[in-house]
């Protein structure tokens, strides 16, 4: 990730560095000698550790900024090992835009960080980490009463021809029979479509959109 912008590239830092808000220093990284020892420790927490993904990744995050293992380019490459820890968890995670919500809230992420630095634990950033990786999920998240495609389209065709049949949806849904009835139970079960009158004669009543 660094290859060109810094000489030492993949390779831990030889010198002491530092976390910086403009001018003002938020952290001092582990001193140089001690990294080679402290990244094999974390790693070795990683592996064997059975801590909910989720608590570990970001506990994860946390050591690795603490440590501040490289001469640069420590930021990106902890939020990129962070969304990695996640999606060996699950698939989702490698989709989400967890970078970029990171970087619209950085003076929060540094204040988490500080915090944490100061109290001695990893709480407070594990808990805005938690925070980040909700944010950027919400966009995408359904809400328990959101409608699928199918659902819609069937309420919109109930409502457009009430004397409609379950044959006739299913074509127009491209479902098998089966599946349709399945659906269409499933509606009336959460009261959004009534059936009123006989089964042959009768009509259908889509009663919310």
């Amino acid at each position: 990730m660094m290859q060109g912008l810094i000489d030492s590239a993949g390779s831990f830092r030889s010198g002491n560095v530092g976390v910086f808000d403009g001018d003002n220093l938020i952290h001092a990284g582990t001193p140089a000698r001690y990294v080679p020892t402290v990244m094999a420790d974390l790693f070795s927490w990683l592996r064997t550790t059975e801590m909910h993904p989720l608590l570990s990744s970001c506990i994860f995050h946390y050591e690795f900024e603490f440590i501040h293992p490289f001469a640069d380019g420590n930021g990106r490459t902890g939020r990129l090992w962070h969304t990695l820890l996640l999606s060996h968890w699950r698939p989702l995670p490698a989709w989400l835009p967890t970078e970029s919500v990171i970087l619209s809230r950085q003076q929060e992420c540094y204040a988490a960080l500080a915090a944490s630095n100061t109290n001695g634990s990893s709480e407070q950033f594990v808990a805005f980490m938690l925070e980040i990786i909700r944010d950027a999920l919400l966009p995408y998240a359904k809400p328990e009463d959101a409608l699928s495609e199918k659902e819609q389209r069937t309420l919109e065709y109930f409502s457009r021809n009430p004397k409609g049949t379950i044959a006739d949806l299913a074509q127009v849904l491209a479902c098998s029979k089966r599946s349709t009835e399945r659906l269409v139970s499933e509606l009336r079960a959460d009261g959004k479509l009534e059936r009123q009158g006989s089964p042959r004669a009768g009509t259908w009543i889509v009663v919310s959109r």
